[in-house]
């Protein structure tokens, strides 16, 4: 390659990367730099990597702020916990906007949420965070799992052109944070933000109860810079006042604020009003991992209310805030003795206020320790706060002496208080602004409250309202009529009438007589501050008609054709479940809310009312498809559905029979099975609303069984089914062996053509159950058992006839002899070989028996020579047919010599002692049984020679 081509490809490569890299890698821009400020305004930060810039961070002890000695103005039912800045504090920040100040160490612990921390960074826009800063302008909800984030006002604040400063103070045991009098973005100082951040670690006084966090407000105007969509400080994204630990579990939240004005419903789904944090404290104990007990606004700031002159009366309102969405706090208290505490109102919610009303006496002159508990619904431990403040009643010559001031006006009109002006009020409608509205007659008074000392004031207001007209008489006139008398109903309450006809005479009347057309009146009230006015119209009558009886076969909806309705005519029903397009109207759609048989009415002033009876049925459903056993379906009426009653039919009527099609439950038949029907049933009076099924018709599983199965096993089972059965064995009681458990079906007996193996032969009862038919079979198989018999070898003696019998099984079988005979036994009477064979169903078996003859004696020898060679040295008997034998010589004086029971023995002519007896003449005695059974009995003498 020449090096122009590789120095080209070199710059292609180069080119090709740094065109990469500049799409895949943001441009990094500093908070605060003139390049965020032009991408703010554009809205187009979001294609930049945005970097904290520490050219705002203050210098702790170099930079002093401006101090503002302008007093703070507070509420009596807020109490102000809100500290002026003053020489002590040190600039947070330089002007800017979205800054964060750099690393700020604390000399104490503050637990967050569980974590004890000893740093923070003061950011610009209205919180302190931990770990980093935060420049992110736009707030979010809590809870959520970015920011550990503690922000009184977490909105877009823009410090720069002289609009606001944000300051701090840190004490041994506290930090305060304060943006005073903030503007918003974009440099925005129509409306400022005064608010301050106090946190603690709990042993410090400016906040009480061992609490370790407070927001304190003082004049709030504004919400959203225009970044966040905000026109003129409202709208767009809401700021959130609140707390976050970060892990989009842990949080707290007072309220996101969007717009002007006092309406809050704490932060439970509508964004509040910004002016309603004017001059709140909240204190809390924010080191709860899970929950956060309800939150007290101001009362323990000041925890002493006085009435300071005897029969002076004073109301105190005190709020909790339940800081968790979804919570509910319920308040109760404890009057500390003081019998002239009573409870003016207590409403439970996310926002929670009672109000108590005390009366001061001489009688209960003294100091009251009051304990109102507000308590939340957390599962499952709540959250308790208990309220300790004071009522001290005095006769302290200090006098109160306000005075409701009004001037009465139609409707509603402003109320103040004169005297003042007060350090607080407190109106009979909770609000707490130094005047209020009154909208209607009855007691109103305000609390207020001057150096510590409350009193309340009241007054019976009459709040006049415009006279009703109550026009009476008939707006309609009947055919044939041409006027009608009209009045007005209270005419007590009326100073001027004025009909407005032109006519000065009857103008001014109570009543009127007047013709078709429309009228526009007047009147004024007695106290001649309200006037009022309406327009009638008196109309002219004009025949109607109604449609006819009907039925609607469009679901729940009628369109009505062939009506008129005439002037003043509407259409109506009797029955609640009927509404109309339109009642006026000639032809309205008339729609029911269920179906039914419903009186639709035509109705005019003059009384000739018209009546139409209209049925709204609906589209019948008859059962689902089925499947069914055998020819026959008998309909369930509880299956089929119908307004108006139907009719059956098929498409197939030359195989699919009813027994009558005009009732609902009739009985199907079909000609021939299987067979798929297809029926169908029609609304009676609609053609078009039907419903179908399908019917299977199905033959029921009839199982072949063999009558006998051999070597104990079978398979000749076999059954066609719908949907499959069983096969089982039914044990018999009265046999030895039980069937059911002595049996085998395999490979199962769900199989169609199973294989059955018994292991004990036998009657065997065979069921079959048809799972779909619901039908059982029952069959019985015999498992013959395997056959034997036996004849046994005999010995007979000559001149005897005998049976020979074979072994006889248990189970009947067939015999047959050698010699022709089939019967269990023959009579023999010779000697010869015998066979008798054995048969059944399945087995043979063939045996066989000698039959022997013999003489049936014995012969013995008188004389043996014990010392002869020739072979008569031995005694022994010649025997022939001889069963059994025993044997006893005895010499001549009784005395036994030898004994023996073999036939095949012999005597040596020893005794038993084993010595040779001496010559001379012995006795035998032999004792026998020949076969067949008969006793045989020998006697005779033996001559011994030696």
């Amino acid at each position: 390659m020449n090096l122009k081509k590789l120095n080209c490809l070199l710059f292609l490569f180069a080119t090709t990367f740094l065109a990469v890299t500049t799409t895949f890698a943001q441009k990094v821009i500093k908070v605060d730099s003139p390049e965020y400020h032009k991408a703010k305004a554009n809205g187009t930060l979001d294609q930049y990597s945005i970097a904290l810039d520490l050219k705002n961070e203050i210098v702790t002890g170099k930079a002093k702020p401006a101090i503002n000695n302008t007093p703070k103005s507070s509420r009596s039912t807020d109490c102000d916990c809100y500290v002026q800045p003053d020489a002590t504090y040190t600039l947070a920040l330089a002007p800017n906007d979205d800054g964060s100040s750099g690393v700020i160490n604390l000399p104490f612990s503050f637990n967050f949420y569980g974590t004890n921390y000893t740093s923070l960074y003061i950011n610009n826009n209205g919180n302190v965070t931990f770990g980093s800063g935060l420049s992110t302008y736009s707030s979010t909800a809590f809870p959520s799992n970015n920011n550990k984030i503690i922000a009184p006002f977490w909105g877009d604040v823009d410090t720069r052109g002289g609009n606001g400063q944000v300051l701090y103070k840190i004490t041994p045991h506290a930090i305060f944070v304060n943006w005073e009098a903030v503007g918003y973005y974009n440099t925005q100082g129509d409306k400022l933000n005064t608010f301050q951040l106090i946190l603690t670690d709990g042993t410090d006084p400016s906040i009480p109860d061992g609490k370790n966090i407070a927001f304190c407000y003082q004049d709030m105007q504004w919400t959203t810079g225009s970044a966040s969509s905000g026109v003129n400080g409202f709208g767009g994204v809401p700021a959130t006042a609140g707390a976050n630990k970060g892990d989009n579990v842990g949080y707290f939240l007072i309220g996101r604020f969007d717009h002007a004005g006092i309406d809050f419903d704490g932060p439970l789904g509508n964004n509040d009003g910004i002016s309603y944090l004017d001059y709140k404290s909240y204190f809390f104990d924010i080191s709860n991992a899970n929950n956060i007990p309800p939150i007290a606004q101001g009362v323990s700031s000041c925890d002493t209310f006085k009435i300071c002159t005897y029969g002076d009366t004073a109301h105190f309102m005190i709020t909790f805030l339940s800081p968790e969405l979804n919570q509910t706090t319920s308040i109760t208290y404890n009057d500390g003795g003081l019998t002239t505490l009573t409870e003016e109102s207590n409403v439970s919610g996310n926002v929670a206020s009672i109000v108590l009303s005390a009366v001061g006496t001489a009688a209960a002159a003294g100091v009251y320790t009051i304990v109102v508990t507000a308590t939340d619904d957390y599962s499952p431990t709540p959250g308790i706060t208990n309220l300790t403040f004071y009522i001290e009643i005095v006769d302290a010559n200090i006098v109160l002496d306000p005075q409701l001031s009004f001037t009465t006006a139609c409707d509603q009109f402003p109320i103040s208080v004169l005297n003042g002006p007060y350090d607080g009020y407190l109106w009979d409608d909770l609000s707490t602004q130094p005047t209020s509205t009154v909208t209607q007659t009855g007691t109103y008074g305000v609390t207020v409250n001057k150096n510590g000392c409350y009193k309340r004031v009241e007054a019976d207001i009459f709040v006049p309202e415009p006279a009703a007209f109550n026009l009476q008489g008939n707006l309609f006139l009947c055919p044939g009529e041409t006027s009608t008398e009209i009045s007005i109903g209270q005419p007590t309450a009326i100073q001027v009438m004025n009909w407005n006809t032109g006519n000065p005479a009857v103008d001014s009347g109570d009543t009127i007589i007047l013709g078709p057309g429309t009228y526009h009146i007047y009147n004024s009230d007695t106290t001649g501050l309200c006037n009022n006015d309406t327009t009638f119209t008196i109309s002219q009558g004009v025949a109607s008609t109604i449609f006819n009886d009907a039925v609607s076969c469009n679901n729940l909806t009628y369109q009505v054709t062939g009506s008129s309705v005439g002037t003043s005519c509407s259409w109506s029903s009797p029955n609640p479940e009927i509404s109309f397009s339109n009642p006026t109207a000639n032809n309205p759609t008339i729609t029911a809310s269920t179906y039914g048989i419903y009186t639709i009415n035509l109705s005019n002033p003059c009384g000739n009312e018209l009546e139409a009876e209209l049925i709204f049925t609906f589209p019948p459903t008859i059962f689902a498809d089925d499947t069914i056993c055998g020819d026959t379906y008998d309909v369930d009426i509880a299956t089929v559905n119908s307004f108006n009653g139907g009719v059956w039919s098929t498409v197939a009527p030359q195989d699919i029979t009813f027994s009558d099609p005009n009732i609902p439950n009739p009985t199907i038949h079909v000609n021939t099975i299987p067979y798929s029907a297809q029926v169908t049933y029609t609304d009676k009076y609609c053609p078009t609303l039907k419903d179908q099924a399908v019917i299977l018709f199905v033959p029921s599983g009839f199982p072949t069984v063999p009558q006998t199965a051999c070597n104990l096993g079978t398979n000749g089972l076999s059954v066609s089914s719908f949907q499959g059965g069983t096969w089982s064995v039914v044990d018999n009681p009265a046999t030895a062996w039980a069937e059911d458990t002595a049996s085998h079906f395999n490979p199962n007996n769900n199989s169609a053509n199973p294989l059955l193996t018994v292991s004990t032969p036998g009657d065997y009862h065979i069921q079959y159950y048809d799972n779909f038919c619901d039908v059982t079979y029952d069959a019985t198989i015999n498992f013959p058992g395997y056959i034997y018999t036996e004849v046994k070898d005999t010995n007979l003696c000559f001149g005897i006839t005998y049976e020979l019998g074979a072994l006889e099984p248990s189970t009947p079988v067939t015999y047959m002899w050698n010699t022709g005979a089939t019967t269990p036994s023959i009579m023999v009477s010779e000697s010869g070989m015998y066979y008798v064979t054995i048969s059944n169903n399945c087995y043979t078996y063939t045996d066989s028996a000698l039959i022997s003859y013999h003489l049936c004696d014995i012969q013995a020898p008188n004389v043996i020579s014990l010392s002869s060679q020739a072979g008569n040295n031995i005694w022994f008997v010649d025997a022939d047919g001889i069963a059994e034998f025993n044997c006893v010589i005895v010499n001549r004086w009784g005395n036994i010599i030898y004994e023996y029971s073999d036939l095949n023995g012999n005597w040596d002519g020893k005794d038993r002692s084993g010595h040779i007896v001496p010559e001379g003449v012995y006795f035998y005695t032999i004792k026998a049984k020949i076969y067949g059974g008969d006793k045989l009995e020998k006697h005779g003498f033996i001559e011994v020679v030696h």
